[in-house]
């Protein structure tokens, strides 16, 4: 009973971490939004974006510097094994940065990128390049790209369609005072919480990365 209770436990251990990264690669709706992104502008050519991704209500501040700003992902496409499984297209958020808008200005400049992966035990990327992953289930693994120029008076959301991001501006809230009192619209409400195995898997993952 012990070793039938010990193989039970270690077959689900397994499952839950080689499950985590097709819940990190969330699957292809045929337009979702995926994050949300704002600026402060600190100083010239210098911003304190505003980046909330999964179900939007979780923000983090990271600096860049340059005109524009460019959010990276990558796409995993399945082969036909795999789609008559059911599988569908995965994605996941790859990099955050700034970019000039004048070229030499950008060749001139050492600007660094936000690293927006999530450490995993299990990946879809193990090696780092794509046509190292190319098989028998996956029928190419490759990125996507958006940027628009950095705008204080704007929201831009980006979704993901069924190949590729596309981005979306719209006007930013900007918190109103009247006699005071300071009033902040809300106009979105966050998504469903993901699913127990969704939970549970990444809880995994997070645990047997500490102790390793």
């Amino acid at each position: 009973m012990l070793r039938w209770l010990i193989t039970v436990g270690t077959l689900s251990l397994v499952f839950l971490l080689l499950a985590t990264p097709f819940y990190t690669y969330s699957q292809f709706n045929a337009e979702e939004a995926i994050a949300e992104i704002e600026f402060d502008k600190l100083s010239e050519q210098s911003y304190l974006a505003h980046l909330s991704t999964g179900n939007l209500c979780v923000t983090h501040s990271y600096p860049i510097q340059g005109d524009q700003w460019q959010l990276d992902a990558q796409f995993i496409k399945w082969n036909g094994p795999a789609v008559m499984l059911g599988f569908k297209s995965q994605y996941q958020l790859d990099r955050l940065n700034g970019r000039y808008a004048d070229i030499q200005q950008q060749n001139s400049t050492n600007n660094s990128a936000i690293d927006l992966s999530p450490k995993l035990l299990v990946t879809l990327f193990p090696s780092g390049r794509a046509d190292d992953n190319e098989g028998l289930l996956i029928d190419t693994l490759y990125g996507s790209s958006v940027y628009m120029s950095m705008d204080e008076t704007k929201r831009y959301r980006i979704y993901k369609t069924e190949d590729a991001l596309i981005v979306r501006s719209e006007e930013r809230a900007i918190p109103a005072s009247d006699d005071g009192i300071l009033t902040i619209s809300i106009t979105k409400a966050c998504e469903t919480k993901p699913s127990t195995l969704n939970r549970f898997s990444k809880q995994i993952n997070r645990w047997v990365l500490e102790r390793l």
